[in-house]
């Protein structure tokens, strides 16, 4: 009710518009050597997946990289559970994006039974001091306003505290 529906030749165009953009931005990433974090957050069927596919559509596979992480095998069941996503940030020059994060664990798995109480406290108190040392490690002050977080589910407690844990130069 209310929602305007957009004609197939203006999303299009749009569409193109927003990707020449994101070739721009790929450009500007590599020349600065920018690390880029992308989180996307939401329910199933939300959404993410088909942005995720426009994103990637006309850049280069190099620069972004989409990680969708499945679940974990019995090794990285042992081990500390933001582990498994450290190996996945991005080296000087590129884009991640994440489609769902390390914030399954105090939403998803907690909700779904799929991690213990322990396990879910385990993770509140780790995960923020973690993030901010991988995000500290860059030495600069500056890195703060090159920060760069979207997430599909906008103004959440996790974009929240991402937008200001973690810090890219």
């Amino acid at each position: 009710m209310g929602d305007k529906v957009l004609s197939d030749e203006k999303y299009e165009k749009e569409l193109n518009r927003l990707q020449a953009e994101l070739c721009l931005l790929q450009r500007y990433v590599r020349t600065q050597g920018l690390r880029i974090v992308v989180v996307f957050e939401g329910r199933d069927a939300a959404g993410k997946g088909g942005v995720i596919k426009r994103i990637t559509e006309r850049v280069s596979p190099r620069v972004f990289r989409v990680v969708a992480l499945p679940a974990p095998n019995e090794r990285e069941k042992t081990q500390l559970y933001l582990q498994r996503y450290i190996t996945h940030m991005p080296a000087a020059g590129e884009v991640i994006l994440f489609d769902r994060s390390w914030y399954n664990r105090a939403g998803v798995e907690k909700v779904m039974g799929f991690c213990t109480q322990e396990q879910y406290e385990n993770f509140l108190i780790n995960t923020p001091g973690l993030l901010l040392c991988v995000a500290t490690q860059s030495n600069s002050r500056e890195a703060l306003s090159k920060a760069i977080f979207l997430a599909t589910s906008g103004g959440s407690w996790a974009s929240q505290f991402l937008s200001k844990a973690i810090i890219f130069s």
